[in-house]
């Protein structure tokens, strides 16, 4: 952990106070690296300069992140109370800018999470929902879907499992898709296999693109044999 050599509240007060915070947020994390820049004048106000942060193997709710290098900057917090011994909060949201690491075998691992396994969903009813089905999610919910596997290739995605229908009748399930990233916000999803339930057999898949919402702002995303890198940024909301 590094800090400025100026600041006695970031070398005493501020260290523990964020890497707390940072724990309380994820299930684990590992060699974390925290650099922190500014002066007393600065941080007496709750204001941070800068945070950067880099750390190894971090579990949040379920999802395994192999690498992570991220920077935030002009950060607000309530120091007043942290310096009586109360947990960090940001007072306003906060741009975080940086590179996350998937590789093949930690997403394999998080697909039993909830937060993955329901992405998982949502991403199979907008698939569903952009080739003109209409209620894709109440027809759904008809069936249990459980995830399998994920397999990365160059520019490709192939996600797997199977569906069991309210009979107990159990229908595999495949979807692979090329991926193209349009800056700073809309993801490409380019269907290449597709096999859904059987009620679904019929129907012709077509490319079609997802707004990623004004929290995120991608400049890059690698998609290799067994790794997914993104470039960019997003807003942390307290």
């Amino acid at each position: 952990m590094q800090v400025s050599p100026k600041s006695k509240i970031i070398s005493s007060v501020l260290p523990p106070a964020i890497k707390f915070w940072l724990r309380s947020q994820v299930e684990q994390i590992e060699e974390l690296d925290l650099r922190i820049t500014g002066q007393d004048g600065q941080i007496i106000k709750g204001y941070i300069p800068s945070v950067s942060l880099s750390s190894h193997k971090a579990v949040y709710r379920g999802l395994h992140l192999r690498k992570l290098n991220l920077q935030g900057d002009n950060i607000r917090i309530n120091i007043g109370q942290v310096l009586k011994g109360k947990p960090l909060q940001l007072l306003e949201p906060i741009p975080i800018t940086g590179e996350i690491r998937f590789v093949e075998e930690d997403i394999n691992t998080s697909l039993s999470s909830p937060l993955l396994s329901n992405a998982c969903i949502d991403l199979l009813i907008l698939l569903l929902k952009f080739q003109g089905i209409k209620d894709a999610k109440a027809l759904l919910s008809a069936y249990q879907i459980e995830w399998q596997k994920v397999t990365m290739g160059d520019n490709l995605f192939t996600l797997e499992g199977f569906s069991i229908d309210q009979q107990g009748n159990k229908s595999p399930l495949k979807i692979s898709a090329g991926l193209k990233l349009e800056p700073p916000n809309i993801l490409w999803f380019f269907p290449k296999t597709i096999q859904l339930m059987p009620e679904f057999s019929h129907v012709t898949f077509q490319a079609f693109q997802i707004d990623l919402g004004t929290d995120v702002a991608l400049e890059k995303i690698n998609l290799t044999e067994g790794l997914l890198i993104c470039y960019g940024q997003v807003m942390i909301r307290n």
